[in-house]
């Protein structure tokens, strides 16, 4: 830490289990879906409160100090909490690293920062994934 990641993609909206991301550490970093919402863990699990859509979304997740962001299509987050000191290494995109759980959907873009970045920058980032995509970005 720090790190930031944006992905910006779909998903077909089930109930849970389909991975965005996620890599092979004990504690895993992972974003997935789970009994409709979607979350984020590095080590605890930091619960968006967004229920899973088949709509495109773009997703920041920033870690650092231990504490984890999720930002769901919106410039204000919709999870903060702490998430321990877990680091970033061996990433696998669209799936659980050990293959038990994929992304049934489509990702159209991964963007990766080792900072943890501000409010203007990721303001910035959602604009921009928000026009290029046509995904509608809220306050």
């Amino acid at each position: 830490q720090p790190w930031t990641l944006c992905i910006v993609g779909n998903d077909d909206g089930p109930s849970g289990n389909e991975w965005w991301f996620d890599n092979n550490q004990s504690p895993e970093t992972e974003l997935f879906t789970s009994a409709g919402v979607y979350e984020f863990n590095a080590g605890a699990t930091l619960n968006s409160g967004v229920a899973t859509s088949s709509s495109p979304r773009v997703f920041i997740i920033t870690a650092s100090g231990g504490t984890g962001t999720i930002y769901v299509s919106a410039k204000t987050a919709k999870a903060t909490g702490s998430i321990g000191a877990q680091g970033w290494a061996g990433t696998t995109l669209g799936a659980y690293y050990a293959g038990a759980f994929n992304l049934n959907g489509k990702i159209a873009e991964v963007v990766a920062y080792d900072s943890a970045l501000g409010s203007s920058d990721r303001s910035s980032l959602l604009d921009y994934f928000g026009n290029r995509y046509g995904i509608t970005i809220g306050a």
